[in-house]
């Protein structure tokens, strides 16, 4: 299905990082792959946190700007179902900068948007990615603000990482009120997406019967009701067709 999720990173310290997102730290992890949440403090001085909940950048977006206030804050979310990523740069209270692709756009819409003053390393980046893609797939800068939120912070979401890597990483459990307001259906379209398809057609199915049932046993009394003597000739007009 492909990589969905979003991480976040920041030179605060953990402690401050699960203060500040209300954050309960449960203790050392000793393998961040294995780790269904988690926080690490990098040896560079980064401390990221990788939550197990799609989307949870964009909920604690105000949360990110308060942390941001004394001390840079980055975001990131990718979903390679649909060849989406987005990078986001907090500043001093406020969204300094912002880069998003999307693959599957609408004819006039453009996949690539930038915002306010993007990090140095930015054109770069985006020149090598254009000279990496044959002109036949056109210009794919999918991993484009990945590779932003990575030049920053020294960590990407599909690089291998060992405990050597971190001075600390532990697990963490997000506040459940955070989880609770994804909303049921955009839990399970994440986690299940083959059962909320079935799950869906068979409503679909059901309806039409209800539809099909509720229309003999209500629609035909109420034409005979409202139309009376002419309800025979409407209702052989309907059966007919």
């Amino acid at each position: 299905m492909g990589y969905r999720g979003d991480y976040i990173a920041t030179p605060r310290t953990p402690e401050d990082v699960a203060l500040a997102l209300d954050l309960i730290l449960l203790g050392p992890a000793d393998d961040p792959s294995n780790a269904s949440a988690w926080i690490g403090r990098l040896k560079n001085g980064w401390t990221v946190f990788v939550p197990d909940c799609e989307g949870y950048c964009d909920l604690m977006r105000n949360a990110l700007r308060g942390m941001s206030e004394d001390v840079d804050v980055l975001a990131c979310s990718v979903n390679e179902t649909v060849m989406f990523a987005e990078a986001t740069g907090y500043h001093k209270g406020l969204k300094h900068w912002h880069v998003s692709y999307t693959s599957d756009v609408e004819q006039n819409e453009e996949p690539l948007v930038e915002e306010g003053l993007l990090p140095a390393s930015a054109a770069a980046l985006k020149s090598a990615l254009r000279a990496e893609t044959a002109p036949s797939e056109g210009d794919d800068l999918f991993e484009y603000p990945i590779r932003i939120f990575e030049s920053e912070t020294g960590y990407c979401y599909d690089a291998i990482y060992d405990l050597d890597a971190f001075e600390t990483l532990q697990h963490v459990q997000l506040d459940s009120d955070v989880d609770a307001h994804t909303g049921l259906l955009n839990r399970l379209i994440a986690r299940h997406p083959l059962l909320v398809l079935l799950l869906g057609f068979l409503l679909v199915v059901v309806f039409g019967v209800f539809l099909s049932i509720a229309a003999e046993n209500v629609l035909d009394p109420l034409i005979s009701f409202v139309l009376g003597d002419w309800a025979d000739v409407c209702l052989s007009n309907c059966a007919d067709d």
